[in-house]
């Protein structure tokens, strides 16, 4: 009997034992935990079942009938606000793959495990469910809510301050200022509201204003600077501020070690600074506070950036292996000068001339390495002449690690110093620095 037919006929404890049969063979099969997840739910164990949800959803983070099982499991474990939490999930996995129908499935088990409002329902529980119909993406019902409530009390700079923020996020850019206006005319001095405009300014885009909120604030030791540092640090990434942003999620950091969402704000600002090694530290932080905090979703998303970064830094290091650095011991002629190894073991002083196409031996250095020449060839020399040389090879000839084998020479009768000549440099990209030279193979 397979382990469908056992979930068919309603064997789930025999569907349990053939799937653990299948999983020591196929570990890596997310339809197969979720399918054990379902006989444990089916078995009434929903502690099990979220186990086994969990090594699902590990193997396939996007895997929304995974989240929406995991909502069904902590709803029998009286668990609300797990429930919720993982419904959410689901539902924004199904609108991503455009499958509307079980998002709103979803939803709905999400409205119903939310309180249930009694007949004399205050002002604070109404904006509350209100609040709870922006986080679904229930805007124009929201707002009418909002508007309502505004209708019993036009002064409520709370509900004035939630609409600015709606308003904002459907990007009505008057009407959201509009309501903050207000609500800063009834209450000037309060933080709270000067920190909510400074939020509408980032969201609808204006970053000087919402920088000037955000600074006003932290000048003031009454209020809470956690949330106003990290909303200040996201406004100066967006306008590519990334020092600035950088010492806001620092400072977040400092009071709050475990936010792992500031250390990934914080690693993309040291990542467009340059500072991949500490990018690379910050992401690997966030990823594990977000499994520790149960967040494996955003951890498995910042997965792809640890590996992007991870390749750059290996490539990095190759990069900087495979660049030759080479002294300088003087300069001749305004050209620098190097020692150079001929033959595996004989060491000169050359002169680099990227303007002769051969490299060039002096007689004395030709006669010591024994070099016998087998042709001539016509040269012109640096006043425009052309005159003739013997030519000649040599075994090798190496700056460093840099090294060309079986190399055509020639022989000038005068000079007391060589010339490295192109038929070495050409193989070469080279940069010439102020007391170095760097060469690197050319691919």
């Amino acid at each position: 009997m397979s382990y469908q037919q056992a979930m068919q006929a309603g064997d789930y404890t025999g569907a349990i034992a053939i799937l653990d049969q299948h999983l020591q063979t196929e570990p890596d099969q997310p339809k197969l935990w979720y399918t054990k997840a379902v006989a444990y739910l089916s078995l009434g164990q929903p502690e099990a079942a979220i186990i086994a949800i969990d090594q699902a959803l590990r193997l396939n983070p996007q895997m929304a009938i995974a989240q929406r099982l995991a909502g069904k499991a902590h709803r029998q474990l009286d668990d609300t606000q797990r429930a919720i939490e993982a419904y959410k999930r689901a539902a924004r996995l199904y609108l991503d793959q455009q499958d509307k129908a079980n998002a709103q499935i979803c939803l709905n088990q999400i409205e119903q495990l939310q309180p249930k409002p009694t007949e004399l329902v205050s002002s604070q529980t109404f904006l509350a469910e209100t609040t709870a119909k922006i986080e679904r993406g229930q805007y124009r019902q929201a707002l009418q809510d909002l508007d309502w409530l505004l209708q019993l009390d036009p002064n409520d700079i709370n509900i004035l301050a939630q609409r600015g923020l709606l308003h904002a996020r459907c990007h009505n850019h008057s009407a959201a200022l509009k309501d903050f206006a207000y609500a800063i005319q009834v209450e000037p001095n309060n933080a709270n509201l000067r920190l909510q405009r400074g939020e509408m300014h980032l969201l609808l885009g204006n970053m000087d204003n919402a920088l000037a909120d955000f600074s006003a604030l932290l000048s003031l030791n009454t209020v809470d600077s956690l949330a106003i540092y990290r909303l200040r640090g996201e406004t100066y990434a967006k306008t590519h501020q990334y020092k600035l942003a950088h010492q806001d999620f620092s400072q977040v950091l400092t009071q709050d070690p475990h936010n792992a969402d500031a250390y990934q704000q914080r690693g993309r600002s040291n990542e467009s600074l340059g500072q991949l090694t500490d990018a690379l530290s910050d992401y690997r932080q966030a990823a594990m506070l977000y499994l520790n905090q149960g967040n494996s979703i955003a951890a498995q998303e910042l997965q792809y950036d640890i590996q992007s970064l991870e390749a750059q830094l290996q490539g990095q290091e190759k990069d900087e292996n495979e660049i030759i650095r080479v002294p300088i011991k003087n300069w001749f002629g305004g050209t620098p000068t190097v020692e150079v190894i001929i033959n595996g073991c004989n060491r000169f002083d050359m002169t680099l001339d990227t303007g002769a196409s051969m490299t060039c031996l002096t007689k004395t250095m030709a006669h010591l390495l024994n070099v016998i020449p087998t042709r001539t060839g016509h040269f012109e020399v640096a006043d425009g002449r052309v005159v003739e040389k013997p030519i000649g090879r040599i075994q090798s000839i190496a700056v460093d690690r840099a090294k060309v084998d079986n190399i055509s020479v020639s022989i000038t009768p005068t000079g007391n110093v060589g010339l490295l000549g192109q038929n070495f440099l050409c193989r070469f990209d080279m940069r010439v620095l102020k007391d170095e030279i760097e060469f690197r193979h050319l691919q």
